[in-house]
Parts: C-alpha cells; sequence; structure tokens
C-alpha cells in the first residue's frame, strides 16, 4: 500500500458540552467507590461494570464513539477510506504516549492485536472486528475491517476489546494510553485488589483539564455497605480505616444504595442509559420456531425483571441488533453447526458465575419448569423444546462458560448483551464466535435468542463534583482522560 496523504481529523465535536454525567463546573473527581471485584489480569479488558469504569480511565482505542454515537478521535488522530480497497488508513496522534511517556507506534498496535508467532495471524478476539491489518509507517496504519465501508463500521475499533496496552516484567498492570497509570495499588489477605491510586506520570506533560496532576483513588469494596460512604466526610474513619478523601462518586445497581443517596443532600443520583440485555440463548429453539422475542410477552418479561433481579431492571424492549440488517448476514442458509448425534441437550441453564443478574434470571426460569399451570408448560415447552423437566442452574467461570457456550450443548445459556454496540454487524459476528453452533443469519439469531430484562446502572455523584463525561456504551470518562 503506497504511503497516503494525512487528512485532517474530523472536526471537533465539544463532547464535555453534550455528554456531561453533571454541569462542567464544579472541582474534580478525587475517590470513587467500586461495588465489583477488580482483577489487574483483566485488563485492558474489563469483565464487569467497575473494571469497565476504571480500565477506561487507563487504557484507550484507536477512535472513540461519544455518547450520541459521534466518531471521534482517539490514539488515532484521523482516518480515511483507502480509494484502492475496504481499508481504512489511520494516522496516530503525534501526542499518542504510553502512559511511562514512551511514544506510541503501530509497531505496538500490531504486537497487540497479533497473534504471537504467528506472523500476520490475528489473536482471536481482534478477529471478531479486524480482518487484517498493514503498518504503513510508524505513525500511519491501514486496517481492513469485515463490515460494509462505512463510518459506521469504523465505529467498532472504539470497542474496549481493541483498547492498546503493553504488559511490563514485574507490573501487574499493562501500560496504558491515557497518560495515566496506577500509581499504587493495595491489596486484600486474599490477594483481591482493595485500594487502586491512578495518577499521571512525572515526566508527562500532556495538558489534562482541571485534574492536570491530581491523582484518583479507586476503592474496590464488592462486600461493604457502600451507604456508608455517603455519610463519609473529611477525614472520617470508615470500617476501621481511615481515608484522606470523602467518596466522590460511586455506580451501582443496589437499590438500598440508591434509596439511602436520595435522603443524603450532599449526593445527587443520576441515572445512566440502558445497556445491557439479559438473554436466554437457548440451542434447541432453531427455525422455523419464529422470533425469539416473541415467545415471552412484555408482562412476562416485566415480571422476571421484577421477581428475579436485584436493582433496577425492566423488561426487555425495543430494536435489538440480533434482528439484522440484510447487509450484516452471511447469506447461507441455516444448518446446525455441530457434531454428528448432538441432538440431545444437558438439563443445565448454565450462566457466568460473576453475573448476578444471569444467575437470577436462571434460578427463575428453572423454578418455572417445575409449575404445571398451563400458560406455564406452554412458555416452558417454547423455551425448551427438548423438554424443561429436570433443569438445574449451574454458574461457571468466565472460561468454563465461553466453553460450554461454544458446545451448544446445554438446554440454555442466560448471558448478558449490549445493546449499544460499536459497530453495526460485529456484535453478531462476536455472538457467533462465541456460539459457534450459530450462522449468523437474521432467521437463526432471532429464534435461538430470547430477550428477557434490560439492566442499568446509576451514578451517585457528590454536589459540587465535575468532570464525568458518558460514553456510546455507557462507560464513564474522568476529565483530563486524554
Amino acid at each position: 500500500m503506497p504511503e497516503p496523504a494525512v487528512d485532517p481529523p474530523p472536526a471537533a465535536v465539544p463532547v464535555a458540552a453534550d455528554c456531561s454525567l453533571v454541569s462542567p463546573a464544579g472541582t474534580p473527581i478525587r475517590t470513587v467507590a467500586l461495588s465489583e471485584h477488580i482483577d489487574p489480569t483483566h485488563a485492558p479488558y474489563p469483565r464487569n461494570d467497575s473494571e469497565r469504569f476504571l480500565f477506561r480511565q487507563l487504557y484507550d482505542t484507536l477512535v472513540r464513539v461519544d455518547c450520541d454515537g459521534r466518531l471521534q478521535p482517539g490514539l488515532a488522530s484521523s482516518w480515511r477510506l483507502d480509494p484502492t480497497g475496504p481499508t481504512w488508513v489511520l494516522t496516530l496522534d503525534e501526542q499518542a504516549r504510553f502512559s511511562d511517556g514512551s511514544p506510541l507506534t503501530t509497531a505496538h498496535v500490531l504486537s497487540g492485536w497479533g497473534e504471537p508467532g504467528r506472523g500476520a495471524a490475528l489473536r482471536p478476539w481482534v478477529r471478531r472486528f479486524v480482518r487484517s491489518m498493514v503498518a504503513v509507517n510508524p505513525r500511519v496504519i491501514g486496517i481492513t475491517l469485515h463490515d460494509p465501508d462505512s463510518r459506521a463500521s469504523l465505529r467498532a475499533l472504539a470497542n474496549p476489546a481493541l483498547a492498546i496496552a503493553t504488559r511490563q516484567s514485574g507490573n501487574p498492570w499493562p501500560l496504558g494510553t491515557t497518560g495515566l497509570r496506577v500509581i499504587d495499588h493495595q491489596s486484600r489477605v486474599s490477594g483481591e485488589i482493595s485500594v487502586v491510586t491512578i495518577g499521571r506520570h512525572a515526566g508527562d506533560g500532556r495538558e489534562t483539564g482541571a485534574r492536570r496532576s491530581g491523582l484518583v483513588q479507586f476503592l474496590v469494596e464488592p462486600e461493604a455497605d457502600l451507604r456508608d460512604r455517603l455519610d463519609q466526610t473529611d477525614g472520617s474513619n470508615h470500617a476501621g480505616r481511615t481515608t484522606e478523601l470523602p467518596v466522590d462518586l460511586l455506580v451501582t445497581r443496589d437499590p438500598a444504595v440508591l434509596s439511602y443517596a436520595a435522603t443524603v443532600p450532599a449526593f445527587r443520583r443520576v441515572p445512566l442509559p440502558w445497556l445491557r440485555t439479559h438473554v436466554l440463548l437457548a440451542p434447541a429453539r432453531e427455525p422455523p420456531r419464529g422470533s425469539g422475542q416473541a415467545v415471552i410477552g412484555a408482562a412476562t418479561r416485566q415480571a422476571l425483571a421484577t421477581d428475579a433481579v436485584r436493582g433496577e431492571a425492566r423488561g426487555a424492549r425495543g430494536t435489538f441488533w440480533w434482528e439484522l440488517p440484510a447487509d450484516c448476514a452471511t447469506g447461507v442458509p441455516y444448518t446446525r453447526n455441530r457434531p454428528v448425534g448432538a441432538g440431545v441437550y444437558a438439563k443445565r441453564v448454565v450462566f457466568p458465575a460473576h453475573d448476578p443478574v444471569a444467575g437470577g434470571l436462571a434460578a427463575r426460569l428453572v423454578a418455572l419448569s417445575a409449575f404445571d399451570e398451563a400458560d406455564n408448560a406452554r412458555l416452558m415447552r417454547a423455551l425448551f423444546p427438548t423438554g424443561a423437566t429436570g433443569l438445574v442452574t449451574v454458574g461457571l467461570s468466565h472460561a468454563d462458560f465461553e466453553r460450554a457456550l461454544a458446545a451448544g450443548l446445554d438446554s440454555g445459556y442466560v448471558l448478558a448483551l449490549d445493546r449499544r454496540p460499536f459497530g453495526p454487524c460485529q456484535p453478531a459476528r462476536s455472538l457467533t464466535s462465541r456460539a459457534t453452533w450459530l450462522v449468523r443469519s437474521a432467521e437463526a439469531l432471532d429464534a435461538a435468542v430470547v430477550p428477557l430484562v434490560d439492566t442499568r446502572t446509576w451514578a451517585v455523584i457528590r454536589r459540587g463534583r465535575a468532570g464525568v463525561e458518558v460514553e456510546w456504551d455507557g462507560a464513564l470518562r474522568l476529565d483530563g482522560v486524554r
């Protein structure tokens, strides 16, 4: 590929003015409380909302998508479609650096996305987004995507699965590219992270807004009652520990915390978008059994949200991305991609053990299968065509769940899917690469995917604090994370 001329960056959009969580006027966030476990070995790819929040401050992508779906520069300052083929040509920002101050080059993108020791082969999760890539020079890279050649397809590069990072020997936290890094972390006796402090490398002179030289402390307390944090003031003691600063921001779905926050004058509550739909993926529901959305009526979905989910939820609603547009489908007739003789399904409804919403829904579905009432029996036959008698729930680790989902030999899988994906076709490709027994066609997906409930979280922010932006996928980014 010849070296292209570099286009100027797209016109800047005032993201802070449109996507701020609260009014931009105020003092910066200094302390954040998180309610889920943090594991640095997962970085930069989050597995829960707390990791999503923390990792977003540390690891950047080539492009970003703001809260209104507008494409924004990230590590790349400009991009254009190559006239000779379906390849996007991106130019890295001259100021793009790792958090230790070392320059970011296209070689780092290649090594981060590539399969070690396998030439041009891409890592499995990268292949869900990218067909191929080539470095033109240290600042210019050509990336060929799977999806149609449009600006909408380029949004897939904003997915956090494609965040750029590099690991260092002896450091559990990969170096990121936002300019912020983990300065210190503390662990409990069990080895789990309890406090993470992030800040800017001492030699990094990039402008960072109001938070130029400040540190931000993340308090990781999955077993604690976060209502105690809302009572905390400067210098107060919490559970036998003294922290330098009170909590400025926490993100939670806990109804008890949200109810209590409404009574504390120092805080305000802000609902975040509905971002996830928990679904039942039912292998035996193959065409022509009809739409998975039609299996469970709106009233039943709302009953699941009320009875099975702790925290704010609603019955799943809306148009879903798995109702594929024609140009996202493979065009291949529906076939069952599974081993010969695999027509019998294990009597298990499987869910990721780290996802309490999925666990609650799986338990509720199995409980419903035990009732003989006529309407309920019809629902269970529609959900589990090979039989609902004797079903049990099984929570699996992340790796074990992915292996079970790939095999497709269980009666059902309850999992969360993003409601607002970055690209138009990528989520279907991602799902069918995880559930390898599915074919990426509207007919197959619409039959196998049964939407159950939507969930969202709330931000509880101290009055007078500001500098928090909401991005397209609902993740929060603190002011100055550039």
